[in-house]
């Protein structure tokens, strides 16, 4: 593409503002030619440095782009997203230095231009108060169009997420056209009539030296800086048009070693005997004018003659046996090439459409591709903004793009698994997912006890304690080297089933259908008689004050229970109201927190609701387990995931998966190591806390 770009700087004032208009400098031209246009009113020492951090990071983050320089085919889609990915690191870079070099600049100073101009197309985007037109002359008159991709400043909120630069246009820069580039206060004059007329009436160069030396006339105080683009394909073509035409045309019958071959031919040919090379060329031109229609009426012509001649001989008896030889020997080579000429006409038929169909298919993939990178591209740009609406809504129209594709065509797509393993890794990005693909086992506990039956578990002082009602048992697993043991096995451990949980002082409790059972931090277990009513809808419990309080979830009522010698007995409805709509465990600190089965989070003091409500999750809490507590967090369980919450407001932190989790049965928090532990079966698994 013939494109001349010429730059136009005049720093009249260099206290006012400072102003640069240059094209990138660069080996790698195949990516098009990178233009930046900056102006940075009111500057101070930091100006030229900031200057300097905008165009090489431009630089760096666009021609050193790997996916771009890997890239087997460069299409405009393509080119736009890698563009686009620039400007938005470019951005981000920006925000890093400055607050790297705690630098106390305003934003909202800078007006800058980034234009890319690749093979006859612009491509722009904007921040400030810049402008760009497009000047045109169609028949005496001139067009100018505003093409600037926005007019004024980004929100000081864009700006803190690193959103610098505008949305991009881009479109093909017209035959003979320009587009101007310009800093506000060149925007005042470049559209005057005499400079129109200056930039299309002259060289590009001799019209920017014409524009400077009447502008330092016009204005002394102000400081001048633009770009002036123009398309100059039609202008070569006419150029290369013109030498053509003073070439002579090569033809053979004029030149002389060919003149002087024909008249050696035309000496040395016998009178009478055939001139094989003017009958070849005769042939030859009857042969074009030939086409495939006519050879078919040639055919079936020869074949009525052949029939015509065959009826004039019946009087020759002598001939009629030769003739009718002849004649199945004529027909039966007419069939033999009428059917090798079909064949052969099907055969051309079928490949062409063949490969008229894989161009086809090839075209629709390239396309495919391109439209997922481009979105692809956009998703990673949202995310650097933290504009995780937009990404999501992005993410959710290629998650729809891929699954409307047929098998066939996912079959073609290149990298198609890394593209939807990456499409995971962006939406666990924004679900703040971590996702855990080796958690830490501890222990397998069926090496203990092939019979084991896992139930609930508790940590106390660098100690887990999981309790197995089935079989009677409370192991031991040291968090330090994972070394399990048998506590203790015992008929008052047996029951149905055992609940499990521990208070702020760090001792771990068990409660079954007849007894509650507290570990204290030297590992001695205590056996104290409680006979809860209807145990069976028990789901849950917790203490405060030395007294446990039980949850009935088919009562939809807590019962708390007091001690009389050596056991729990007179217990007392604790909730007020009616709020718990299904109620499946507690959570207690100095408040009680009720979780709903729907995955609602109800917090009660002295019996009455508080306000209190969790932030919205992805995916929504539909089928919790229970609830835990740390001194500053919350935990909802469910069978396959964590999901953590700040204890003062509600507000969502992250939640933790992993493919291991198929069926979590209890986890228990070391907030002061920033460890969870999780029995999942009869595994013990370790896991980091990520806050």
């Amino acid at each position: 593409m013939f494109t001349k770009i010429s730059s136009i700087n005049i720093n009249n004032n260099p206290g006012k503002s400072l102003v640069q208009a240059k094209k990138i400098e660069n080996a790698e031209s195949k990516f098009g030619h990178l233009l930046v246009l900056l102006e940075i009113n009111e500057p101070d020492q930091y100006g030229h440095k900031i200057n300097e951090t905008i165009i090489e990071s431009l630089k760096r983050n666009y021609y050193s782009n790997d996916k771009m320089t890997l890239s087997e085919g460069l299409s405009s889609l393509k080119i736009e997203a890698f563009f686009e990915s620039a400007l938005v690191k470019t951005g981000k870079d920006l925000l890093d230095h400055i607050d790297k070099e705690k630098i106390n600049f305003d934003l909202g100073k800078i007006n800058v231009s980034v234009a890319l101009i690749y093979e006859g197309e612009i491509y722009l985007s904007n921040s400030g108060h810049n402008k760009a037109f497009l000047l045109r002359k169609i028949k005496n008159e001139y067009e100018i169009s505003d093409i600037n991709p926005d007019d004024g400043y980004e929100e000081e909120s864009e700006y803190k997420t690193g959103k610098i630069f505008s949305s991009i246009i881009n479109g093909e820069i017209p035959n003979n056209s320009y587009i101007i580039m310009s800093n506000p206060s060149l925007s005042e004059y470049i559209l005057r009539k005499d400079l129109i007329e200056i930039i299309d009436k002259l060289n590009i160069e001799g019209a920017k030296e014409q524009i400077k030396n009447t502008l330092k006339e016009i204005n002394t105080y102000s400081n001048f800086s633009g770009l002036l683009i123009k398309n100059c394909l039609l202008e070569e073509k006419m150029k290369n048009n013109s030498l053509m035409e003073n070439k002579p045309e090569f033809r053979p019958e004029n030149n002389y070693l060919y003149q002087s071959e024909n008249k050696t031919e035309k000496l040395l040919t016998n009178t009478g005997s055939i001139d094989k090379k003017r009958l070849s060329d005769s042939f030859g031109k009857i042969l074009n004018k030939i086409n495939i229609f006519r050879i078919f009426v040639t055919l079936f012509r020869k074949i009525a003659k052949n029939k015509k001649n065959h009826e004039k001989a019946k009087v020759l008896p002598e001939m009629i046996i030769d003739s009718d030889a002849k004649k199945n020997k004529s027909k039966k080579i007419l069939a033999i090439l009428v059917v090798a000429l079909l064949l052969f006409l099907a055969g051309s038929f079928y490949f062409k459409k063949n490969k008229e169909q894989k161009v086809v298919e090839e075209e629709n993939i390239s396309y495919i591709e391109e439209s997922i990178n481009k979105k692809q591209s956009q998703i990673d740009s949202f995310l650097l903004y933290g504009d995780e609406i937009k990404s999501m809504e992005t993410i959710n129209e290629l998650k729809t793009e891929l699954d409307s594709l047929s098998d066939k065509e996912k079959s073609k797509i290149n990298n198609l698994s890394e593209i939807e393993k990456k499409l995971e890794d962006q939406v666990n990005q924004i679900r703040k997912m971590v996702k855990i693909e080796e958690p830490k086992e501890l222990s397998n506990l069926s090496v203990l006890n092939n019979e084991a039956y896992s139930s609930s578990m508790s940590v106390s002082n660098n100690i887990i304690y999981v309790a197995d009602a089935k079989n009677g048992a409370i192991y031991s697993v040291n968090t330090s080297n994972g070394l399990s043991s048998e506590l203790s096995k015992s008929e008052l451990i047996k029951s149905e089933k055992i609940l499990s949980n521990k208070d702020q002082a760090g001792n771990s409790y068990f409660l079954n259908d007849k007894y509650f059972i507290d570990i204290n931090l030297d590992g001695k277990i205590n056996y104290t008689k409680l006979n809860a009513e209807d145990f069976s809808n028990v789901s849950s419990f917790d203490t405060y004050n030395n007294k446990p309080y039980l949850l009935n979830k088919e009562k939809k009522q807590i019962f708390k229970y007091s001690k009389s010698g050596d056991e729990y007995i007179a217990p007392t409805a604790w909730i007020k109201d009616d709020n718990a709509k299904d109620p499946i465990s507690i959570a207690i600190d100095y408040d009680i927190y009720i979780l709903d089965n729907n995955g609602s989070l109800f917090k009660y003091l002295s019996g009455n609701k508080e306000s209190f409500e969790l932030d919205m999750v992805d995916p929504a809490i539909n089928n919790p387990k229970f609830v835990r507590l740390s001194e500053k967090y919350i935990y909802i369980i469910e069978s396959n995931r964590i999901i953590v919450f700040y204890k003062d407001n509600g507000a969502f932190i992250n939640q933790y998966s992993s493919d291991k989790f198929d069926n979590l049965k209890d986890i228990a928090i070391d907030e002061t190591n920033k460890k969870i532990y999780i029995l999942n079966n009869n595994l013990v698994y370790e896991i980091d806390m990520i806050l």
